[in-house]
């Protein structure tokens, strides 16, 4: 299955069931046992691993008893990492070993190199300063397998790597041109919904937790553009992107602007009144992330505030970030915004006030303050 559908066999590693198939279950019945009896397994998983990896050397190239064994071998080590990292030194395993199985570029190793990727993300918080440049350089290299099932293995732990919180931005600053282009590459060429929705969680990730984001905002417009464009109709990918670039413009923050011609054509319609409800509640948090980081209103933003009486009309499940938007657009277009949508405004203020609960005016009322004092 592997060689004839390799996105398919990542993604059914995840998918499948545990009490439905033998490795799985057999899988799910090892992590119960290591969890209960941590201290009698660790030394004998420990020992297993020691004598698959000198069963095999890092630079076979068949197929064979020996390199199966390793495999499982890496993959009983990767799932109760956290019980046996006081049995085994991540640093010593990775330099000994891990790190040199990437050197064996023959396609058989692609068996092996997904393994690796799969335990660098599961072991993320045994990675301390000394290896973790090198295990930035490790996960890029995988990203350039030759094999897509180890690509998106990959990217799935270039996630866990980047969301942990001792990530090290400053080592990994100079791989950043290379794992932009390496992922935007890896959207293109899957084809399967769930690739794409986890590519497009790697590259959100990469912008929520990188500081420098202009060098690579116009490779970034472009990639939004075309996603959202052959996004059409799958509203769970729709929402992957709304995330992703309401991290995008808070990455740019008061730059922001510059993304608009993009933008703003996606916003008008991530909030439309005839969306699905998670579609909306995406594209509202976009929308409340563009108004927090505008430095000024601008006319097209200014007429999409009728589309939030819209929505509360239908729901009040997003009043408090309906409230934000309020104060955002008060605050950005004080006496031009009021003067254009007052009656807005009042229809808004009359449906809320009296149709909530307690919970809900308290969302409002600083709302009906802000009004007042650019009133008065």
């Amino acid at each position: 299955a592997w060689y004839q559908n390799p996105e398919s066999f990542h993604h059914e590693q995840d998918l499948v069931l545990w009490s439905e198939k033998l490795r799985p279950c057999a899988e799910a019945l090892y992590i119960v046992l290591f969890e209960n009896h941590s201290q009698l397994l660790g030394p004998v998983v420990v020992k297993f691993v020691q004598e698959a990896m000198n069963g095999c050397p890092t630079s076979v190239t068949e197929i064979t008893p020996g390199l199966l064994l390793k495999d499982a071998a890496y993959g009983a080590a990767a799932y109760v990492y956290y019980e046996l990292s006081n049995y085994l030194s991540f640093e010593e395993w990775f330099n000994g070993a891990l790190s040199l199985e990437l050197t064996n570029d023959h396609p058989n190793m692609r068996i092996i190199h997904r393994k690796v990727a799969l335990i660098l993300g599961q072991w993320v918080s045994e990675i301390k300063d000394n290896t973790r440049r090198s295990v930035y350089c490790a996960l890029i290299k995988l990203l350039q397998d030759p094999d897509l099932c180890v690509r998106l293995a990959a990217s799935r732990s270039l996630c866990f790597v980047i969301e942990d919180a001792n990530f090290s931005e400053k080592d990994f600053s100079d791989l950043l041109p290379i794992c932009w282009d390496l992922c935007f590459k890896l959207v293109e060429e899957v084809q399967e919904f769930d690739s794409k929705v986890q590519v497009l969680n790697s590259i959100s990730v990469l912008i929520a937790h990188v500081g420098e984001i202009i060098p690579y905002t116009n490779k970034l417009m472009y990639f939004f553009q075309k996603a959202w464009e052959e996004s059409s109709g799958e509203s769970l990918l729709q929402i992957q992107l709304l995330s992703a670039l309401k991290n995008f413009v808070t990455a740019l923050g008061y730059q922001s602007p510059i993304c608009y011609n993009m933008l703003l054509p996606i916003l008008r319609s991530g909030i439309d009144v005839n969306s699905p409800d998670e579609l909306i509640e995406d594209g509202m948090m976009l929308w409340e992330a563009t108004l927090s980081h505008a430095p000024s209103m601008v006319s097209q933003l200014l007429g999409y505030f009728p589309c939030l009486l819209e929505i509360l009309e239908r729901s009040f499940d997003h009043l408090k970030v309906a409230a934000n938007i309020m104060e955002g657009y008060i605050f950005l277009g004080g006496t031009d915004f009021l003067s254009l949508h007052s009656s807005c405004v009042a229809s808004l203020l009359d449906l809320v006030v009296g149709n909530v609960n307690d919970r809900g005016l308290l969302s409002i009322l600083p709302v009906i303050e802000i009004l007042i004092q650019v009133i008065v």
